[in-house]
């Protein structure tokens, strides 16, 4: 069978833990390109052991380092995959007819879903999770942002079927250590953008993120995890808003 003429491309940092399993279904690819900013664990080791390039290189950002990960890619095709992700058969079987049928289109957006633990998310504000993650190596952009960074396109968009498994987190402490980390990362950026907010933002938004989460958009259905979720998500909407606000009172005009 033919290789898949496409670059997957991986970010690392300490994923001795999750990246046997990414990159086991990945043996298709014509290359596969890990990135890592100073693993202290075996990622280094088991990223070159599954035949994949690595460039070990400084953390400078999730936007900016994304981007020379994508900017070291040779083949036609780029898929954005993330260590904590596994990819299908089902898509990576899309991935190859999209391939080799060579349509006009250039980026195709996937959908996630996301797991905490044993616990899998198909309800509220996590699913939905559509992401641009296959693209034209000549065609894309980045929005080089310090978190929840994007990727652009020229021309026409699509869809591919079948889902991406995103084993985020192992557990609700490391959903709430990260989501303090993503608050702070979110709120030094909105304040270089020049965003402001009041403490009743800080509350609307919270709320309503909330009640968009676990009522709108079904979160109930998720049972006591969706529960969880939605005031997981609350609290990290709510901190995002608390240390914006202190940036301003510190830093501010």
């Amino acid at each position: 069978m033919k290789t898949i003429k496409a670059s997957v491309c991986i970010l690392t940092k300490n994923e001795e833990e999750n990246l046997p399993k990414c990159l086991a279904p990945l043996a298709d690819f014509e290359e596969v390109i890990v990135y890592d900013s100073g693993s202290t664990d075996k990622t280094v080791e088991i990223a070159r052991k599954h035949g994949a390039t690595v460039i070990e290189g400084d953390w400078e950002g999730f936007g900016t380092t994304r981007k020379k990960l994508f900017e070291a890619a040779t083949q036609p095709w780029i898929f954005w995959l993330d260590a904590d992700e596994i990819a299908p058969d089902d898509l990576i079987g899309e991935i190859r007819n999209c391939v080799e049928a060579d349509p006009k289109t250039n980026g195709y957006r996937i959908n996630r879903t996301t797991w905490i633990g044993r616990k899998r998310f198909r309800h509220g504000n996590w699913y939905p999770d559509w992401n641009l993650r296959f693209f034209r190596r000549t065609e894309w952009t980045m929005e080089e942002r310090d978190v929840h960074e994007s990727v652009k396109v020229v021309g026409i968009e699509g869809d591919f079927l079948t889902r991406l498994e995103h084993y985020s987190y192992r557990n609700w402490a490391e959903r709430k250590t990260r989501s303090q980390r993503y608050s702070k990362l979110w709120a030094s950026q909105a304040f270089r953008d020049g965003m402001r907010a009041t403490y009743f933002d800080q509350v609307g938004h919270a709320w309503g993120c909330f009640l968009k989460g676990f009522i709108l958009k079904l979160g109930f259905l998720d049972g006591i995890g969706g529960f969880r979720l939605a005031l997981s998500n609350s609290a990290e909407v709510s901190d995002k808003y608390r240390r914006l606000r202190k940036a301003w009172d510190k830093f501010g005009g």
